[in-house]
């Protein structure tokens, strides 16, 4: 989907092959992840500012953080998703906005030009309305506990243990809606330039962030990925190993 402030938008289709991890098993995943890609032959280049070759793409929570120094773990999270996940796509598209160019990318020729083909076909439609809920969403912590938190935070501060605490609260609601047309609607109100959608075996997951954290890429990209880009067709340049 295209917002105001951002120049490429990334669509994948279904995995070829995932990873996830928990706390304590990143690390290792990625530097599985690093050997798999170096013994991929390098590719005929793409233009340097395409931000995809090939490769996996993927998450990494914030819990990444009890890997790399040891830290208390008061909480356990109940959502389902897993700390780190990657997964490879059979295809994909990237459309640059700015250059109003796009890319596709398919493990064969076949499945490549059923992607020009279903492109072809593609008409756009609007959002479907939102459907809202007459409940109230419910907290986590409720107020209560929150409340304690603050003033935990400020009693840190004031005796000179802390000078920053960043608390989060968490809200749920339940919904009918279709998690694809709640991204649809959340990118309208709120145009953020890395926001993405997931579908994945663990739920849907909606992001809105407005920043890059960090960015890595690899060198490597598996050898029978096939790109088009019209006119003509290219092999692609590298994979990213994305955060």
């Amino acid at each position: 989907m295209h917002l105001p402030n951002n120049r490429f938008s990334l669509a994948c289709g279904r995995p070829r092959q995932q990873w996830a991890s928990p706390t304590g098993g990143i690390l290792p995943l990625i530097h599985t992840l690093e050997q798999r890609y170096a013994s991929y032959p390098l590719p005929v280049t793409l233009p340097d500012e395409v931000p995809f070759w090939g490769g996996c793409i993927g998450w990494l929570g914030y819990d990444l953080a009890w890997e790399l120094e040891r830290l208390p773990y008061l909480r356990h999270d109940t959502l389902p998703f897993p700390v780190a996940f990657w997964y490879e796509p059979e295809e994909f598209a990237i459309l640059d906005h700015q250059q109003h160019h796009l890319w596709l990318a398919a493990g064969d020729r076949p499945a490549l030009d059923r992607l020009q083909a279903r492109l072809q076909q593609w008409r756009p439609q609007p959002p479907a309305p939102l459907i809202l809920s007459p409940e109230l969403p419910t907290f986590f912590p409720d107020a209560t506990a929150y409340q304690h938190m603050v003033r935990t935070a400020l009693h840190y501060i004031r005796i000179g243990d802390i000078f920053q605490s960043n608390l989060s609260l968490r809200y749920g609601l339940a919904t009918p809606q279709n998690g694809w047309q709640i991204y649809r609607h959340l990118s309208l109100i709120n145009p953020s330039p890395f926001a993405s959608y997931w579908r994945t075996p663990f739920g849907e997951l909606i992001s809105a962030s407005p920043e890059r954290l960090i960015q890595r890429r690899a060198i490597a990209s598996p050898p029978d990925l096939l790109p088009a880009h019209a006119p003509g067709a290219r092999f692609p340049r590298r994979p990213s190993l994305g955060y």
